[in-house]
């Protein structure tokens, strides 16, 4: 199938990550995303993973595993690197672009193969683009005890059947259902959001909990039950929780609309403008006036605190536009 696919002509891109396991293992990842000259039909190819252990992280090892599988495909008579004007190949789909996230050794070799290329158009990862913007996010003062605290609840109730019995009863008397918490994942961007908002989604039944058993002896001597209590009945625990949300959502809302679809880089880089448009705006609305009227007070979360939205936003386009 996908040699059909190289066969009937594509523009191809090669994606390329490491991987290390905590014993020290690693391993560089490279995928092929072809997109149909003809009827932009979108496929994925893996091509290789290679074993890298005990070799130093370096571009010049990047370059020859990128080399390497453009040899292969060549010599396969899968695609071929871009060719002067007028050239022959038998070849029918031709490589336009790399992208990696932005380890210095990933941009060192993609800008090593656009000396060589220049042709070829150079982007950071979107994926991995956001999960740094999502860090950046949560690490901002204003909302850094949101996820930890949020963890906090759901590792209780989830640990202790009798008191996740109790807030379900809270549940069915002020909900009329039951939702199950959501636990922290992995990835920054969508799971911390996914457990903080499933929190607002059942607030009415955790504010009821925390005021019906605040002095319930045996939640008390419970481990972590004190803590839990007063971040229930906290009403700046639920102010963060709020703001977060309002950061994360339009993030989550873009990877949505984005992986729904065959997203070309057009709609990365729309991304990419929609959410440093939201952010700018975000610096306006939250910023004030101090009582003597004249005196602006920082706003909750400036564009500023966050360069690389702009940075990725610029890298983006202008890769696009000077090969318009």
């Amino acid at each position: 199938m996908l040699k059909k696919r190289y066969e009937k002509g594509s523009f191809y891109s090669i994606s390329f990550d490491g991987w290390k396991s905590r014993t020290g293992r690693k391993l560089l990842g490279i995928l092929c995303t072809l997109v149909g000259m003809v009827d932009d039909a979108v496929s994925t190819d893996f091509r290789s993973a290679s074993d890298n252990t005990g070799q130093a992280e370096t571009a010049d090892l990047v370059v020859c595993e990128q080399l390497a599988t453009i040899t292969k495909g060549e010599q396969g008579g899968d695609f071929f690197l871009p060719q002067p004007a007028g050239a022959i190949t038998a070849c029918t789909s031709t490589l336009v672009g790399l992208v990696s996230d932005s380890a210095s050794c990933n941009v060192a070799a993609k800008n090593t193969m656009q000396r060589s290329h220049p042709s070829l158009i150079i982007v950071a990862c979107f994926a991995h683009q956001l999960n740094l913007l999502t860090g950046n996010i949560l690490k901002h003062p204003s909302v850094a005890g949101a996820v930890t605290n949020a963890s906090k609840i759901t590792s209780f109730f989830s640990k202790s059947p009798k008191n996740k019995g109790l807030l379900e009863q809270c549940q069915m008397d002020l909900l009329g259902k039951t939702l199950e918490l959501i636990s922290r994942g992995e990835t920054r961007r969508y799971y911390n959001y996914a457990m903080v908002r499933r929190l607002l989604d059942i607030k009415a039944a955790l504010v009821a909990f925390g005021n019906k058993y605040f002095e319930d002896r045996a939640l008390l001597d419970t481990v972590g039950g004190p803590t839990v209590v007063d971040l229930l009945r906290s009403r700046h625990f639920w102010d963060e929780c709020e703001l977060l949300c309002r950061f994360l959502r339009p993030i989550v809302v873009e990877i949505g609309l984005v992986e729904r679809s065959n997203s070309s880089l057009s709609d990365v880089t729309t991304t990419f403008g929609r959410l440093y448009a939201y952010f700018l705006r975000l610096q306006s609305e939250t910023q004030a006036v101090g009582a003597d009227g004249v005196t602006v007070l920082a706003p909750v979360f400036p564009a500023a605190a966050n360069p690389s939205v702009t940075a990725t936003t610029n890298q983006l386009a202008g890769s696009v536009l000077k090969h318009l």
